[in-house]
C-alpha cells in the first residue's frame, strides 16, 4: 500500500515479533510469502528452510516442520495431522502409545509445530479437505505456526486481510551476487570429488542445486 514502511528480513526473524495476545490465547500464527513465479518462494521455504532447521540453523524452537505442496491432490485433501505426517515422510507409523504422546505434546505446546503449505495460488482453498481449511483459518491444530506462500491470488489476499495481525512478506527473488554468496557459504572449500560425494548424499542439497 502507498506509503507503507518496509524492511529486509532474515528468515530467522520471520517468528520473532508474534503479537503477545497470540502466544497468550494460543492462536495459530501465519506468515505470508507472496510474490509473483519464479522469485524462489518454493525453494526459499521447501528446500532451503527446511534443509537449515533440520541442521538446526534455523528456527529451532520447531520440535516439528512440515513442507508440503498444495498443488498435490493428496495434500488438497489430506484429513487429519497423521495424513500430513505421511505426506511429509514419515516411513514408519506410529503406535497408540507414540500417537498418544505426539498428540499431548502438541495439545501443549502447539507453537513448536510449523507447517510450510507452499503454493496457495496453485489450487482453490474451496477445493481442500475441510481439514487443510481448518488448519490454514485456525480452528484445527490451533496455536501451531504456518508459512503460506502464493503468487497474488483471491484466496492469499482474502486471508491476509482476514488475519491483519499475522506476519507478511514479500519475496523479491536471488540476485546473482546472493546466489554466488549462499552457494560459498554452503559449500566452503569443498571441490572435486569430494563435492559429488556431499551432493550424492544430501537429497535436498541436490534439489536446491537443480532448482
Amino acid at each position: 500500500a502507498a506509503g507503507e514502511r518496509r524492511e529486509n528480513v532474515g528468515l530467522g526473524a520471520l517468528f520473532q515479533n508474534i503479537p503477545p495476545a497470540i502466544a497468550q490465547n494460543k492462536l495459530s500464527y501465519r506468515v505470508f510469502a507472496v510474490a509473483s513465479g519464479g522469485c524462489g518462494k518454493t525453494t526459499i521455504f521447501t528446500k532451503i528452510a527446511t534443509w537449515k532447521w533440520a541442521r538446526k540453523q534455523l528456527w529451532v524452537e520447531f520440535d516439528i516442520m512440515i513442507a508440503l505442496e498444495l498443488r498435490y491432490e493428496d495434500v488438497q485433501q489430506a484429513k487429519s495431522f497423521w495424513d500430513l505426517l505421511v505426506l511429509a515422510g514419515l516411513d514408519e507409523p506410529l503406535s497408540k502409545k507414540e500417537r498418544n504422546a505426539v498428540r499431548t505434546h502438541f495439545n501443549s505446546h502447539p507453537h513448536r509445530l510449523c507447517i510450510v503449505f507452499d503454493g496457495l495460488d496453485e489450487t482453490l482453498l474451496s477445493k481442500c479437505s475441510r481439514f487443510i481449511q481448518r488448519v490454514i483459518s485456525g480452528d484445527d491444530l490451533k496455536g501451531i505456526r504456518m508459512i503460506i506462500t502464493s503468487r497474488p491470488s483471491p484466496d492469499i489476499l482474502s486471508l491476509s486481510a482476514k488475519y491483519p495481525q499475522d506476519g507478511r512478506v514479500e519475496v523479491i527473488g536471488f540476485r546473482r551476487e546472493d546466489i554466488e554468496c549462499y552457494v560459498h557459504r554452503l559449500l566452503g572449500r569443498i571441490q572435486g570429488a569430494q563435492l559429488m560425494v556431499e551432493v550424492n548424499e544430501d537429497e535436498h542439497l541436490l534439489a536446491m542445486m537443480c532448482t
